[in-house]
């Protein structure tokens, strides 16, 4: 007997749910344990360790959804290369994602994270799963 497609969808759903707030709960862990890490006396802050007064306020602008589309990766390299965003984040799943990979091979000194995107914002721009599994269609 097979189950309801809903009843299916529900089950990935809630599975993929769990995966997710399993992440974030450990990303909140690590986030309260480097924060006590500082608590410590002789311990330098983040800013000093970056050569900066201990005190100092420091502003971290951030360039997003590298690899969703060429026009954004255009112009956020041309913000990273003349100091205009601190650091950028990388769309994996996005469709110029390999236009990112060539650039960063040239500018290894840049500040680039991976962004952990469950799914697609838009619904009327989609882009591939990262796994291999097969894909909903909605």
């Amino acid at each position: 007997m097979s189950l309801p497609i809903t009843y299916q969808r529900n089950e990935s759903m809630r599975a993929m749910m769990t995966r997710y707030l399993l992440a974030v709960c450990l990303l909140v862990h690590c986030l309260f344990a480097a924060a006590q890490e500082f608590d410590s006396p002789g311990q330098k802050t983040v800013a000093a360790q970056l050569g900066y007064p201990a005190d100092a306020r420091l502003l971290i602008i951030q360039a997003e959804d590298l690899g969703m589309a060429h026009s954004i990766d255009k112009a956020s390299f041309e913000a990273l290369e003349k100091d205009g965003v601190t650091t950028a984040g990388i769309l994996v799943p996005g469709p110029w994602f390999p236009e990112v990979l060539r650039w960063s091979r040239n500018h290894p000194n840049a500040d680039l994270g991976i962004r952990l995107d469950l799914n697609s914002d838009w619904s009327s721009f989609r882009w591939r799963p990262v796994s291999c599994g097969e894909r909903d269609s909605d």
